[in-house]
């Protein structure tokens, strides 16, 4: 397992800073696991996993955070979470016939896509390291994992929607973003009026979306083109925004 764990990390050394860890250098970072492992105090059995479980789950974090550009590799629990999880599953994969209907309608919106890099891409790895194919209802069991991590791990973003709208467009606009993206909290709104004769006002949120044109202020803006009013669905400009700042907002 130290070996896996040393490739492991030379791989996402190599892929965060764009350093290439020499076969010396991962073997010294193997000696190091090895020797963390032999001096720590053994702990309670419950939390003792099998070598190629902890692979597995080390594996489907790296994937989704590859596939997404998320950092669920920083939620520790997400891990342990995992590795309980697949120290059943794995077997069941291998020895059941019956296959429980999992409920996809939990996963709308923002979760469906965790599901989806699932579904496309992780059988092979299921099937290289523990020789199972998993179905549909792992697909949706590990999805559900990384939901309840990106819910602990995740502060709200807090937002400024700024908007000339009436009252009423606006509050269902408000609505269809945060149903949209669980991880924003909407917690003011304004015109582009208020806002200029108010401009303390853009300091105490994270982010600001706006339907009308703003001056760069002093956080970061998401403004939504005009067509997207003819009809178009405003969460898709909303999410290609958020891949890019999610990581410098959490």
């Amino acid at each position: 397992l130290e070996s896996k764990t040393a490739e492991f990390i030379a791989g996402r050394v190599k892929k965060i800073f764009g350093i290439e860890l020499s076969a010396p250098e991962q073997a010294y970072i193997c000696i190091h696991l090895v020797g963390y492992n032999a001096f720590t105090p053994e702990q309670d059995n419950a939390f003792l996993f099998p070598q190629k479980i902890e692979y597995l789950s080390m594996s489907l974090i790296e994937l989704v955070d590859g596939k997404l550009s998320t950092r669920y590799s920083r939620d520790k629990m997400l891990f342990f979470d995992l590795c309980l999880h697949l120290k059943t599953s794995v077997y069941r994969l291998k020895v059941a016939t019956y296959v429980p209907k999992g409920n996809r309608t939990m996963l709308s919106g923002n979760w469906s896509g965790i599901y989806d890099v699932l579904k496309a891409s992780a059988a092979p790895v299921y099937e290289q390291i523990c020789q199972v194919i998993p179905d549909e209802e792992e697909f949706l069991n590990i999805a559900y994992f990384f939901m309840l991590s990106q819910r602990r791990c995740s502060t709200p973003v807090g937002v400024l929607l700024v908007s000339n709208w009436g009252i009423m467009p606006r509050m269902a606009l408000l609505d269809e973003i945060e149903h949209a993206f669980p991880m924003i909290r909407i917690v003011d709104s304004c015109s582009v009026q208020q806002l200029n004769d108010w401009p303390n006002r853009k300091q105490r949120f994270d982010l600001i979306i706006s339907t009308e044109p703003l001056e760069q202020g002093p956080r970061p803006c998401i403004v939504l083109p005009p067509t997207a009013a003819k009809g178009d669905n405003y969460t898709g400009v909303i999410e290609r925004s958020l891949s890019k700042m999610l990581p410098d907002l959490l």
